[in-house]
């Protein structure tokens, strides 16, 4: 339910942004952008979380649009991965799940091609709140009563929560996308990210993404 919740106070926003967005172009100094997609794992978090997926939005300062190539890119958004079944020598995952919030800032280099396809790429860093709960299923004893009144003590599956831990870190961040431009001057982009954050094990994933551009 508290994961439901955040997503939705996030979804509200990124509608907000998208409707009172406008249209980007080459002379805008500022552009927004929304976006959403996969978002595989890699590394020693691959062990414990399948992929997952993320949502966002954030915008683009251009220094001198007329001139400059480069920008500094803005992004805010969330992502979250279901916990898959693990069994080690020390412990039993059977559920839970994780999620990032994360607000990074990265310099970016912009294509100036005046045709209808470009693409941009840059580096950055950011701040990423992380949140996980792992949970095993044991047998535990319940109370059951029947119609008539009487109780009785079964055993039955319940969950016990092995893990429930949250941090936030800096990290740091690479990404390339490339952009196709519509006759309205909006663009769609694919964008490719690799994000990194030391924890106690180091956390990577990278968002592949799809993107509005305004």
């Amino acid at each position: 339910m508290k994961r439901a919740f955040r997503f939705a106070v996030l979804a509200v926003v990124v509608c907000t942004v998208f409707t009172g967005a406008r249209a980007q172009s080459d002379v805008n100094p500022v552009g927004w952008h929304i976006f959403g997609g996969w978002v595989p794992v890699t590394g020693e978090a691959d062990e414990l979380l399948d992929d997952g997926w993320d949502i966002g939005f954030g915008a683009t300062w251009r220094f001198n649009p007329a001139a400059s190539p480069l920008a500094l890119k803005f992004d805010g958004y969330w992502a979250g991965w279901d916990a898959r079944s693990t069994v080690t020598n020390t412990f039993r995952v059977d559920d839970g799940d994780a999620e990032a919030w994360v607000m990074s800032a990265a310099l970016v280099y912009e294509s100036k091609n005046p045709g209808k396809v470009g693409w941009y790429a840059g580096a950055g860093i950011g701040g990423y709140f992380l949140e996980a709960e792992l949970t095993e299923d044991v047998l535990v004893p319940g109370l059951v009563c029947d119609f008539w009144g009487y109780c009785y003590y079964v055993t039955t599956v319940g969950e016990v929560v092995i893990a429930d831990t949250s941090t936030t870190k800096f990290g740091y961040h690479a990404q390339a996308g490339v952009r196709f431009k519509f006759d309205n001057a909006t663009e769609l982009a694919l964008e490719a990210r690799y994000e990194w954050v030391q924890t106690k094990k180091t956390f990577e994933f990278y968002p592949l993404n799809v993107a509005f551009r305004f």
